[in-house]
């Protein structure tokens, strides 16, 4: 298998500003790791528009609904174990 690149392409990537003109940030990995995503989520265009729910609140609704559930759950086997 033998592949040609077009002749532009060979002096594009040769060129020393091709690699910053490429990167989508400049910015060292260790600092991705360290920013808060969700204080620049809401401070982001989209952010502004869609607003996420309150992870408390969530949280919260989700452990209620769960304890319902296992209550539930015991309730039927209660009424099950009477008969």
């Amino acid at each position: 298998m033998k592949a040609t690149f077009a002749p532009y392409m060979t002096t594009e990537v040769k060129d020393k500003e091709f690699e910053t003109t490429m990167r989508r940030s400049n910015s060292p990995v260790a600092e991705t790791w360290r920013t808060n995503t969700q204080s620049q989520f809401f401070k982001s265009s989209l952010g502004t528009m869609i607003r996420k729910p309150n992870q408390e609140v969530t949280a919260t609704l989700q452990q209620k609904t769960e304890a319902l559930k296992v209550m539930s759950m015991d309730m039927s086997s209660a009424a099950r174990m009477q008969h």
